[in-house]
């Protein structure tokens, strides 16, 4: 029983050991002073020069730093205060001399303009309000090239349009997102492209004079993000109801047919986009004003012949042939052109 005291056995001349007696003993029992008690619950650690039971003092929250720098050399503790100091030492020491990145370098357009590859300077373009030296292209970006409209200024929205004379301007506020899609993917080229450098901002519609992004900027890259929603909404009707295949000629004009079902001019108002018409395929032979038969054809018709285009539309295909066969003759030296998808009416 806890706290109850002991005898403790002490060896006599006899060679006999003596303590406690059994019941009936003769033997006196021993002095009080040769009895030793247990340790009690309340004696468990208990400090030295404290056992009297005294209050034990607040505890000092520093005490394990006190104690490892008065510890003995050799003493775990006082290395593992010694590793930690040398830590703390070596973790500022190395984050003083990290490199510092310099400011970001911001343009006016006057200081763009110059940049032009006249009187020997560089020749840089900006699209969405970013910088870049394209000096290394001066094939296509120098005098004669086939893109100098672009150097000297933002002409990001004819990135889309294709008006290089009317267009070269930073507005793209009427962009639909997948134009808007389209033209942060032209940015993005120019970023990954080896032989062009990243330089700056330009002060203008995208970001201000510190450099700081503007509402305009904001608006493309959010309309960039709906403009991959578009995408993939586009992309699943296609997948229900694939495009029909075509073809046309002067002589005979056009021609669509499916594989598989039947042909259909479809107007498409997909959720964020321009509403559009193209050639579905639908296995069923049924019809409405959204899915509409061609003239002169049956429902039940997988071949269909269409209009013959007039000459604005013949002017507008020349126009993308002769695009075409520029983008096969600079694929792998220069940016090939990029082109919305044009979902032409048949």
């Amino acid at each position: 029983m806890s706290g109850s005291p002991t005898v403790r056995r002490r060896k006599v001349a006899n060679g006999e050991s003596e303590g406690i007696q059994s019941k009936g003993s003769t033997k006196s029992d021993p002095p009080i002073s040769e009895i030793e008690p247990d340790e009690s619950d309340e004696d468990v650690g208990r400090e030295p020069g404290n056992a009297a039971g005294e209050d034990a003092a607040p505890a000092d929250p520093l005490a394990p730093i006190r104690e490892g720098i008065n510890t003995a050399p050799c003493s775990a503790e006082f290395w593992v205060v010694v590793g930690t100091l040398v830590l703390c030492i070596v973790g500022v020491k190395y984050l003083e001399n990290l490199p510092r990145q310099p400011s970001e370098r911001v343009l006016t357009k006057e200081e763009l303009a110059q940049r032009d590859g006249s009187n020997g300077n560089p020749i840089y373009l900006a699209i969405v309000g970013q910088v870049f030296d394209v000096t290394k292209g001066g094939k296509y970006y120098g005098e004669n090239g086939g893109y100098q409209f672009f150097t000297g200024k933002d002409g990001s929205r004819a990135y889309l349009t294709g008006d290089f004379k009317n267009d070269l301007i930073e507005d793209v506020s009427d962009f639909t997102p997948e134009q808007l899609k389209g033209l942060v993917e032209w940015r993005d080229f120019y970023h990954e492209f080896k032989d062009y450098e990243y330089v700056g901002k330009l002060e203008g519609a995208f970001y201000d004079s510190t450099g700081k992004p503007t509402r305009a900027l904001e608006e493309v890259e959010l309309g960039a993000i709906e403009g991959l929603k578009v995408q993939a909404r586009r992309e699943a009707a296609k997948k229900e109801h694939p495009n029909c295949n075509s073809r046309w000629s002067q002589a005979k004009g056009g021609e669509v047919w499916c594989e598989e079902g039947y042909p259909r001019r479809v107007l498409e108002t997909i959720p964020g986009a321009k509403p559009s018409t193209r050639c579905a395929c639908f296995k069923g032979i049924g019809f409405s004003d959204a899915r509409q038969v061609y003239p002169d054809c049956a429902p039940d018709q997988q071949r269909c012949k269409t209009k013959k285009k007039d000459k604005k539309e013949e002017k507008q295909e020349e126009n993308q042939e002769e695009k075409e066969q520029e983008e096969k003759q600079e694929e792998g030296e220069d940016p090939p052109q990029k082109a919305d998808d044009v979902n032409t009416e048949l």
